[in-house]
């Protein structure tokens, strides 16, 4: 019936971006390498409905002239991955009244 393939909850990734309404975690919080991975973790969960990662501020590190985008990965962070238990989160976890905002170093992201 449609595609085979579910499209990633990476491609829903925003900064800022947390959710407030009821869930269940799944699991604790998972060390992760950066975002690609956490999202990537919440895609092969079964029920996994939303992600939210939390960047590590970057290791002390004297030498800031190669801040380019490589200190963005190489930061990794925290990775929560939930299930809603609500409608209309747990029947569409991109639903606006599912989101809100949070501090600039948090990333969320939900299954289409």
């Amino acid at each position: 019936e449609g595609s085979a393939v579910a499209q990633s909850s990476c491609s829903t990734a925003r900064r800022g971006l947390d959710f407030c309404v009821p869930m269940a975690s799944l699991g604790l919080f998972v060390e992760t390498s950066g975002m690609e991975e956490c999202c990537a973790l919440c895609d092969s969960a079964a029920g996994c409905d939303a992600w939210s990662f939390a960047e590590m501020p970057p290791r002390r590190n004297s030498s800031t002239s190669s801040a380019s985008s490589s200190s963005r990965a190489a930061s990794g962070g925290r990775c929560w991955r939930m299930q809603f238990v609500e409608e209309p989160c747990s029947k569409h976890p991109g639903h606006p009244s599912c989101r809100c905002h949070t501090s600039y170093n948090r990333l969320g992201g939900y299954r289409l």
